[in-house]
């Protein structure tokens, strides 16, 4: 910013400028009574220059932004092993990919995640061969347990006599439930005709598909 000041306007100002000693200039001075009035006087005007903001905003606006491009990281995933089951993400032993923040302060704090490293991977994924091994070999222990108990029970069914009855898959199903307390579906009992007539009988139960137990079964009268 820049401003115009006369000669006669600085003259005003430097008769109102106080002296060496302190006291004000006299107001008839005269430019050759006062050196600096003297000096002045030879210019009709002069002009300062102040500085001011547009410089600053200038050299702002000479500041080139660096062009902002893609963050590589920004849609990165966290890949982790799960070390147990988490519902709606997988179970135990799987590999997931999952936000960041998500894995990091939720799944690795709370103990159900893990770093995908090859060493988590190698001992979480074989922890779930072992845990399906070991769920192998617990089924197999119920089935046994279960088909002993099978073998050692026999189901009474009572008809009436002089009546035309018959023993189906649902009278069975019905009766173990009560007698022996063992709820067997229907689709389990592989019989191919009802029972017709009085007597003991073996009747098939599926207990998997391949484990097949005899269920005792006495038709007797009423």
């Amino acid at each position: 910013m820049a401003f115009q000041c006369s000669a006669r306007r600085f003259l005003s100002l430097a008769r109102r400028t106080p002296m060496a000693h302190g006291a004000l200039a006299p107001r008839t001075a005269t430019a050759a009574g006062h050196p600096a009035l003297a000096a002045a006087s030879q210019f009709r005007a002069f002009s300062v220059s102040l500085p001011t903001n547009d410089g600053s905003r200038q050299k702002r606006d000479k500041v080139k932004k660096r062009p902002r491009g893609p963050n590589p990281n920004r849609k990165v995933r966290l890949e982790l092993v799960l070390t147990k089951m988490v519902e709606g993400l997988g179970r135990k032993g799987d590999l997931v990919q999952v936000k960041r923040g998500f894995g990091r302060n939720w799944l690795i704090p709370q103990g159900l995640a893990a770093y995908a490293t090859p060493a988590n991977k190698a001992k979480y994924l074989a922890g779930e061969v072992l845990d399906a091994a070991d769920e192998a070999t617990e089924a197999d222990i119920l089935r046994n347990k279960l088909s002993s108990y099978i073998e050692s029970k026999t189901v009474v069914v009572k008809r009436q006599q002089g009546n035309t009855w018959e023993v189906n898959k649902q009278m069975i199903s019905d009766q173990a439930l009560k007698q022996i307390k063992l709820e067997v579906p229907t689709e389990r009992i592989l019989l191919q005709n009802p029972l017709t007539t009085y007597g003991n009988f073996l009747v098939r139960l599926a207990l998997s598909e391949d484990t097949v137990q005899n269920l005792k079964v006495s038709v007797v009268p009423r």
